[in-house]
């Protein structure tokens, strides 16, 4: 086994004006941004198969995994109650 700590990182928030000036605004403290960081246990293999699609695909592990827990969690069904 293996142990993962997942860091979620907020979304940048910044915009570019009309004066094709850069507009950053401030970063929310942690906690407040919408984001939790948390350690998972997962094994081995499973970190080797996040890790070849995150290869080829050019994303982070974090952003796999987020992106794979959002539509688990859309489509997920609760048999047997």
């Amino acid at each position: 086994m293996l142990v993962v700590s997942i860091f979620l990182l907020p979304d940048v928030r910044w915009s570019v004006m009309p004066d094709k000036k850069l507009k950053i605004t401030p970063k929310l403290p942690r906690g407040e941004d919408g984001y939790k960081t948390f350690s998972i246990r997962i094994k081995a293999e499973t970190v080797i198969e996040l890790d070849e699609i995150a290869s080829k695909t050019r994303r982070s592990r974090n952003e796999l995994i987020g992106m794979l827990l959002k539509h688990a969690l859309k489509n997920y069904e609760i048999s047997g109650l």
